[in-house]
């Protein structure tokens, strides 16, 4: 077993991992703590799970066309309308599926890019990183964030 904690010291951050078998094994974190620090808060924020429909959709922007998956048109888009890649754009929730499709003209004075920006919060688009932290990108201060 492996446990990985960050331990900050006086203008420096240390990676250290505990090895169950092995002890401990400390390296000093060369990377910016600030970009290290958002990365890891992202990966957290992702794995929480898909946020309840009350929170993202407080402002009733969207409607809901059916169940499963959970598939949503903005208010004032029409059920009748095309939902095809021409017509706009699907975001897709990676955690529950969710999918909500922005249409490019967008719809009663909201415009396509407002839309995408509420489509994209709702699924969480920006935080999905895949973490990948090495000892060598640590030392290098070059943290990947996927």
């Amino acid at each position: 077993m492996v446990k990985i904690l960050f331990v900050s010291g006086t203008g420096c951050l240390f990676l250290m991992m505990m090895f169950s078998n092995c002890g401990i094994f400390m390296l000093p974190v060369t990377a910016p703590t600030a970009v290290l620090e958002r990365k890891v808060e992202e990966s957290i924020e992702h794995r929480k799970g898909p946020v309840p429909e009350s929170e993202w959709n407080r402002n009733h922007l969207w409607y809901r066309i059916s169940d499963h998956p959970a598939v949503y048109l903005p208010n004032g888009y029409g059920r009748h309308l095309p939902r095809t890649e021409h017509a706009g754009t699907w975001v897709i929730d990676q955690r529950d599926g969710k999918k909500l499709f922005v249409p490019k003209a967008g719809v009663d004075g909201i415009t396509y890019r407002v839309l995408l920006a509420d489509a994209k919060s709702a699924t969480n688009w920006q935080a999905r990183p895949s973490l990948k932290i090495t000892p060598q990108s640590l030392i290098s201060g070059e943290v990947e964030g996927r």
